[in-house]
C-alpha cells in the first residue's frame, strides 16, 4: 500500500465549451482505475484485437507491457435522454433504441483521439463498452428514469421530489403524503459535469421542504 498509496479518483480536467450549443459542451477528465478492477483489465481488452499486449500484461501484470504506459479518461457531456424505463412482468427494463448511434459518442470519440494524438499515444474506445456490456456505451452516472416535473403529465416527482399520484382522480399536481425520491434518478436531463453537488443540492433542497412541511425542527 505504501508504494501505491491511494489518490484521487479525478484531478484534472479539460473544458471544450462551445458558447453556440450547449449541448456540444465536453469535459474531458484524467482518470484512475480502481485498484480491485487493475488486475483483470488486461481481460477487458481481449476481445477488442490487442491480444498479444493484453496477454503480456496479463501474465507479467499490469503494470508490465503496453498497460503499463495506459492513460483512462472520462468523458462528460450531453445526450438526448431519449431512454424510457418499462415495467414488464416485474421486471424493469430500459428502452432506448439508437443509443450506441448517440452524436454525443462521435464527438467524444473524436476529441479524445486528437487529445490522445497530440500526446504520442494511440486512442482505445472503451473496452468494458465492447465486453460485458454487449457493445452498448456505459456511463458511471446514471441519471433521470424519476424525473422532476410541473404536473404528472412531464414528470414523476415535483420539485419538492414528492411522487405525483397517477390515474385520472384528482389534480395533476397531487402528491402522494411521505412518499419522496431523492436521488439522481429526479434529475430530468444530462448535465455535463459530474453531478455529485447537483444531487446534493437537490437532496438538501428537498429535505429542507420535508421538514418544513411536518413541522420538523432542523
Amino acid at each position: 500500500i505504501a508504494d501505491f498509496p491511494i489518490g484521487a479518483s479525478v484531478s484534472g480536467q479539460i473544458d471544450l465549451d462551445d458558447e453556440d450549443d450547449l449541448a456540444n459542451e465536453i469535459c474531458i477528465q484524467e482518470g484512475a482505475i480502481p485498484s480491485a478492477l487493475a488486475p483483470i483489465l488486461p481481460v477487458m481488452f481481449l476481445p477488442n484485437g490487442r491480444l498479444l499486449g493484453a496477454l503480456q500484461s496479463l501474465v507479467s501484470g499490469v503494470y508490465k507491457g503496453p498497460f503499463a504506459h495506459l492513460q483512462t479518461f472520462f468523458a462528460v457531456s450531453h445526450d438526448s435522454a431519449a431512454g424510457c424505463f418499462k415495467l414488464e412482468e416485474d421486471r424493469l427494463t430500459l428502452s432506448w433504441p439508437g443509443a450506441a448511434d448517440e452524436p454525443v459518442f462521435r464527438r467524444l470519440d473524436a476529441a479524445l483521439g486528437t487529445l490522445v494524438a497530440k500526446a504520442g499515444g494511440r486512442y482505445v474506445k472503451n473496452p468494458l463498452a465492447g465486453t460485458v456490456m454487449g457493445h452498448q456505451p456505459a456511463t458511471a452516472h446514471p441519471l433521470g428514469g424519476c424525473a422532476m416535473g410541473l404536473t404528472r403529465d412531464d414528470g414523476v416527482v415535483s420539485h419538492k421530489a414528492q411522487v405525483f399520484k397517477g390515474g385520472q382522480r384528482g389534480g395533476s399536481t397531487d402528491v402522494y403524503d411521505g412518499l419522496y425520491v431523492i436521488d439522481g434518478s429526479i434529475i430530468p436531463r444530462s448535465l455535463g459535469v459530474n453531478p455529485l453537488l447537483t444531487i446534493t443540492a437537490l437532496a438538501e433542497r428537498a429535505l429542507y421542504h420535508v421538514a418544513r412541511d411536518l413541522n420538523l425542527s432542523y
